[in-house]
């Protein structure tokens, strides 16, 4: 279409069709047929697109941190405590988050902008005071060298 003027956008479309009819109609060595035929053979076989198309999401795979965090994408997403170290599976949408356990235990936050942490309030209160336990809060028994 380069080299082309048009006056509208029917203009345009109508002139694209009459490109298309052009090149389709015209024997392709690569794929050794003329195109309009091979659609002609083929158009029996086509079926109707399904009513419902599934959501499109990417699959990662994360272990729970000791604070009941999940990273992804440098965000934080929180996590019952009782999934600390736990691996789990998140499902990432066009705007939300589901990290799953198993097939019972699935928690859904809404997608945050980049660095950020999106802790629920039921989870914030347990993992905060989950956290105070591990070892790196521990005093350590041993005296610091100077």
């Amino acid at each position: 279409m380069a080299g082309r003027t048009f006056s509208s956008w029917p203009d345009l479309n109508g002139q694209a069709r009459q490109w298309c009819e052009r090149v389709n109609s015209t024997y392709k060595k690569h794929i050794r047929a003329v195109p309009r035929e091979l659609f002609a053979l083929e158009q029996r076989h086509l079926k109707p697109l399904p009513a419902w198309i599934p959501e499109v999401y990417r699959l990662h795979q994360r272990t729970v941190d000791v604070e009941g965090y999940v990273a992804l994408h440098s965000n934080r997403y929180s996590v019952p405590v009782a999934w600390i170290g736990r691996r789990v599976e998140i499902r990432e949408t066009k705007d939300k988050i589901e990290i799953q356990l198993d097939a019972r235990n699935i928690v859904i936050h809404e997608r945050i902008p980049a660095s950020r942490s999106a802790p629920i309030a039921q989870h914030a209160d347990k993992a905060s005071s989950a956290a105070m336990l591990t070892p790196k809060n521990k005093p350590s028994s041993k005296p610091r060298q100077r």
